[in-house]
């Protein structure tokens, strides 16, 4: 697969207030990583029904990159959360990751 699609990455920056009492988050832009972001179709596998249910799109990314399921991934404007990781590697072919995302409306 190709990775042609340019895409931002943000960590979340856990801050607890000065009391030490509850903590909020926001998102730092941390870089960008080249993938391939693909909307779902309704016929792939993954883990279960629920995460199917509740995905609007795949993205894959290459093998090594270091991404977490508390990130959020910024592709055209779009912004999407991630709710599980696979790696996937077959027997001499590239390994690869799929991040199954939903994507976050803003109203």
């Amino acid at each position: 697969m190709t990775y042609s699609d340019e895409i931002e990455v943000y960590k979340l920056q856990q801050i607890t207030d000065a009391w030490g009492g509850s903590s909020t988050g926001s998102y730092t832009k941390t870089g960008y990583i080249k993938g391939r972001v693909l909307p779902l179709s309704g016929s792939e596998d993954f883990i279960n029904d629920k995460l199917r249910e509740l995905a609007s799109h795949v993205v894959m990314i290459p093998y090594k990159i270091k991404i977490n399921a508390s990130d959020r991934l910024i592709y055209q404007g779009q912004k999407f959360d991630i709710l599980a990781t696979q790696k996937h590697g077959i027997a001499g072919k590239r390994k690869e990751q799929q991040l199954l995302v939903q994507e976050v409306k803003v109203h």
